[in-house]
């Protein structure tokens, strides 16, 4: 019998339904008053800052804990320790998520007084409860992989970006508590912005990129990553340590800019080195005679392989077209580096760019982290419950759909100026009615998943 935990589906349920009526349901509030021209919601820094850490912690973050307690053992070989833990992780988490946006959309219809200051020691409890849960989670990692085996190699190529995450998760979380100790309402958007930066430099893109690395030649049949990619990691590390550090302290030679466009320049020769733009463009049999060899691909038509399987695949199509999911994932990665190029470019230089860092962030978060959870959720979740399928595999066709939709939606009117359409009559209001709606395809396409992850697992 294993030592191993099962799999904790009440982390990926949590994140889902937080993400339904919390995160994206926040987000649409504030985006169908904006594309459809009606008052916006009272109090809108609060929707706002509310809204994004629900997406970060609530959404992605715990997603990324609940697969991580699963996957990171089962990696390192080791079984999970202090399994007992794991329960108060989620429990500290979501009640911190749930009591502070209880509070703080309560707090600015009351009067200053007695029930007021309770409020806002409630809400200042919360973020303490978020930093334990999170606290709680390092300490577990970071002791399975002090006892790893001594011998074991597997670990060493992703262990910048594993450790990028662990400080990530640490930075991000004290720094939201010492926000809402020190800081009011007004002068925590600063602070809001830099802990964002943290979350998606140090944490959601080293871990994606790194659970990419280690599982899409099992489940996309691409060939394994052949470069370097832990002094790839180290470089990732160093930029976003001086581009943060550029946040408090003036950086000669405008280091911090140049850290970024490097930055930008590493997400794009790591996307080249997964080798997904060709996956996506080749055939299947021209794409592993590239990248496989003639003996490769004669032995797989050989053993049937090839013929059984989905052409370029390892499944058999039980899991629908999740590859596709994740492809416009990637491609929105892509976007979202060029866009963060051409911003530092900007700075250095005189050119203007018509948009500023909202559509970007949105580029990364909407279209490329949600979209790859998506397509990993509905792929890799199903085995991890003994499951050989998906429930329904036209579901995961129209998350793909929503998903992308969803992200045009919310970009693209914010990202484009509207003098580049020049005389064509009603092209950005019909823009402006798809920034209305992007938080309802979104909220539309986690719907989708939870039934189909829920009913996967039932079954």
């Amino acid at each position: 019998m294993s030592n191993h935990q099962p799999f904790q589906k009440s982390y990926i349920y949590t994140a889902l339904w937080l993400a339904i009526v919390g995160g994206f349901s926040l987000g649409a509030h504030i985006a169908m008053p904006m594309g459809f021209g009606w008052n916006l919601p009272r109090f809108y820094q609060i929707w706002v800052q509310t809204h994004g850490h629900m997406q970060l912690l609530g959404w992605t973050g715990l997603f990324i804990i609940g697969v991580s307690l699963y996957f990171m053992p089962r990696f390192v070989k080791v079984p999970l320790p202090y399994q007992h833990l794991t329960k108060y992780i989620l429990i500290f988490i979501t009640t911190g998520l749930i009591l502070k946006t209880g509070a703080l959309f309560t707090i600015p219809y009351l009067e200053a007084g007695t029930t007021t200051s309770l409020l806002t020691v409630l809400v200042q409890l919360s973020a303490f409860l978020e930093m334990a849960g999170v606290f709680v989670y390092l300490f577990v990692l970071i002791t399975l992989f002090k006892r790893k085996p001594r011998n074991y190699e597997g670990l060493k190529s992703v262990q910048p970006f594993f450790a990028l995450m662990v400080a990530g998760f640490f930075l991000f979380s004290t720094l939201h508590a010492i926000q809402y100790i020190a800081f009011d309402v007004t002068s925590r958007m600063p602070w809001s912005s830099f802990s964002i930066d943290i979350f998606i430099l140090l944490v959601l893109f080293p871990v994606a990129f790194a659970f990419s690395v280690r599982t899409f030649p099992l489940f996309i049949q691409i060939p394994p990553f052949r470069v370097s990619f832990f002094w790839f990691g180290v470089m990732y590390a160093v930029c976003v340590a001086i581009y943060l550090a550029g946040t408090f302290y003036e950086t000669p030679f405008h280091l911090d800019i140049v850290a970024k466009i490097f930055i930008s320049c590493v997400i794009l020769i790591l996307i080249y080195h997964l080798k997904l733009i060709p996956k996506m463009l080749l055939s299947p049999r021209r794409f592993m005679v590239r990248y496989y060899g003639e003996k490769y691909l004669k032995d797989r038509i050989d053993s049937g392989a090839f013929t059984k399987a989905r052409p370029g695949y390892y499944d058999y199509g039980q899991y629908g077209r999740f590859e596709l999911l994740i492809y416009s994932a990637y491609i929105w990665l892509i976007i979202y580096a060029v866009l963060e190029l051409l911003r530092s470019i900007s700075q250095l230089t005189a050119l203007s760019l018509p948009f500023g860092h909202d559509p970007v962030r949105h580029v990364f978060l909407l279209g490329f982290i949600t979209m790859l959870i998506f397509g990993m959720a509905q792929r890799m979740l199903p085995g991890f419950e003994k499951k050989k399928g998906l429930w329904s595999r036209s579901i995961v066709t129209w998350t793909f759909i929503l998903g992308n939709l969803a992200v045009l939606g919310r970009v693209l009117p914010i990202l484009v100026p509207q003098r580049w359409f020049g005389e064509i009559p009603g092209i950005h209001e019909w823009l402006m009615y798809g920034f209305g709606m992007s938080g309802i395809f979104a909220i539309v396409a986690l719907i989708l998943v939870l039934l189909n992850l829920w009913r996967t697992f039932r079954g």
